[in-house]
């Protein structure tokens, strides 16, 4: 069965979890206590996340990750999606987490 928001089913979803959790812990330091993993919006990446959060944020230590690594120890990993047919963009590729039939303007 699919997801109610998401044009995808609830199996792939749990498919592209597998992939990050994995990702997250291969891009850890050695003594990384923990980790931040930021997922992009549609059509992002995720260079384009990681230089949007060193954008917004800028901390006692420096960048966003800079500040986390050095106050709680811990590691910012910012994957990319694979390139799918996203529906909203009238099936064309993009690097998307999950393909969505619709969007809601009003929340």
């Amino acid at each position: 069965e699919g997801h109610p928001l998401f044009n995808t089913d609830m199996e792939e979803i749990e498919k592209m979890e597998k992939k990050v959790a994995p990702l997250a812990r291969h891009e850890l330091a050695p003594t990384a206590s923990a980790a931040v993993v930021f997922l992009h919006g549609s059509g992002d990446t995720g260079a384009g996340a990681q230089a949007w959060a060193a954008h917004v944020w800028e901390g006692p230590h420096g960048d966003f990750e800079t500040t986390l690594g050095a106050t709680v120890n811990a590691k910012v990993v910012f994957p990319t999606a694979a390139a799918r047919p996203y529906t909203l963009m009238g099936g064309a590729p993009s690097t998307v987490w999950f393909d969505r039939a619709s969007l809601q303007w009003a929340a």
